[in-house]
């Protein structure tokens, strides 16, 4: 089956802004809390785009629920990649 997403898009000037937006994140997705209401809506992945300096390539990640794990973990092979299109790549 399809698996739902949401998707988050910020606004970081430099590295470290974005470097820090993904770590609170990846933090987030790990809070039971959330990760509750999240499953309950039927969401699999949480993708993030990061709008960089002008000239330079957004940021992407992807955050897929990890049964094992009980939270959302970033698949580094996806990364970059559009967040749709992620969903659809086997490895």
């Amino acid at each position: 089956g399809f698996s739902q997403f949401i998707m988050y898009e910020f606004y970081s000037g430099d590295e470290d802004q974005a470097q820090e937006r993904i770590t609170k994140l990846a933090k987030t997705l790990k809070e039971r809390s959330i990760v509750s209401s999240l499953l309950e809506a039927g969401i699999n992945v949480v993708s993030c785009i990061i709008q960089r300096d002008e000239g330079r390539a957004p940021m992407r990640h992807s955050f897929h629920w990890s049964a094992g794990k009980q939270y959302y973990e970033e698949e580094p092979l996806l990364r970059h990649l559009e967040p749709p299109l992620s969903t659809f790549l086997e490895l």
